[in-house]
């Protein structure tokens, strides 16, 4: 009788607590935030993992300021603007004796002391540089711009361009036809003082090809290839990357907006519809020593040929594709490297 008694007793106020909570509607679920209540968001910690930031808004004002707390003090205080601006950065990279840390701010990157709370710039550019990372002994920076990785000493400020993705495409060189090839030779057999003239032409054609600066190889990236991921190895030996080809022949959903500024209905963009045709994507591995780009190829993955089970359910499409015998379309992600670069992990 006691047993039932207590368990009455302790669930007496569970039905209180449901009871006060009430039937979900739609009015509930749509409820303005201004006027039900905002919780905190975007909260991290500062670089000594003393201070916690984080918007908030409990004055219901147009925009959520940032408000801070620590150990020493529980009470929320809202932060001045200047420490707000400070605290807009990207993924903080720490040192390996956690005493600086590395960031991107507004597209430029940062070196910071944490205990003086001293700042060096590392970049002050109008293009955006991107996803930066010490090397493995910590004395350059690497990191992205556009579609290339670039090396930064920090001591120096000496800076190295890894890779050379363009979309600029080099302008193939004008064939001659076969009777023209033919003449040009010809001049060039009777005429002595032609024949100098294209000796001098490719003695000057060698030396200033001699005298290029030798850089990364060149990929050329066409109007419906993006760049989807661009990774470096530790020992800065490698560098992988994927492109993700979009697909041909889609249209995207066009929503009508009728009130506008303009005045004019305007359009939308959408997403393409259900079942249209995927993007596709293939993966890289640059040699950075021996200068050379090789695809990675999942054909020796064990069951790449092997079909949905859905599939089944549908003879024709099951026939017609048990016909092509294609491999699957897959996407790796990765490479995850060890700490020296030897080995890496994929995800397919």
């Amino acid at each position: 009788m006691k047993r039932i008694i207590f368990c009455l007793f302790l669930a007496s106020p569970l039905a209180l607590f449901a009871q006060d909570l009430g039937s979900l509607s739609v009015e509930k679920i749509m409820r303005d935030p201004k006027w039900m209540g905002v919780s905190p968001s975007n909260i991290k910690w500062d670089e000594n993992s003393k201070n916690i930031y984080f918007n908030w808004n409990p004055e219901k004002l147009q925009e959520d300021p940032m408000y801070q707390i620590s150990s020493d003090m529980h009470k929320p205080l809202k932060v001045s603007e200047e420490i707000t601006k400070s605290l807009d950065k990207g993924t903080i990279i720490y040192t390996k004796d956690r005493t600086k840390v590395l960031f991107e701010r507004k597209g430029d990157l940062f070196i910071k002391t944490i205990s003086t709370g001293e700042e060096q710039a590392l970049t002050n550019t109008l293009e955006r540089e991107a996803n930066p990372v010490f090397d493995k002994n910590e004395s350059k920076v690497l990191f992205q711009r556009g579609d290339n990785l670039f090396s930064i000493s920090i001591s120096g400020g000496k800076l190295v361009q890894l890779s050379n993705f363009t979309r600029s495409k080099k302008r193939p060189e004008s064939q001659l036809s076969k009777q023209d090839q033919w003449l040009r030779q010809d001049q060039i057999n009777e005429f002595e003082i032609i024949k100098k003239r294209e000796a001098d032409r490719k003695e000057l054609e060698a030396k200033n090809k001699t005298n290029e600066p030798k850089g990364p190889k060149e990929f050329y990236l066409d109007e419906r290839s993006f760049m989807n991921s661009l990774r470096i190895s530790p020992d800065e030996k490698f560098i992988a990357f994927r492109i993700m080809k979009r697909a041909e022949g889609n249209k995207n959903t066009i929503v009508p907006n009728y009130i506008s500024t303009t005045g004019y209905t305007e359009d939308i963009s959408g997403r393409t519809k259900v079942g249209n045709t995927l993007p596709g994507y293939e993966s890289y591995l640059y040699d950075i020593q021996k200068d050379t780009i090789y695809v990675i190829s999942t054909k020796e993955i064990p069951g790449i040929k092997d079909l949905p089970d859905y599939v089944k359910e549908y003879p024709k499409q099951l026939e017609e594709r048990s016909q092509k015998n294609e491999d699957r379309k897959v996407s790796i992600n990765g490479p995850f490297w060890n700490s020296d670069g030897s080995l890496a992990v994929v995800t397919v």
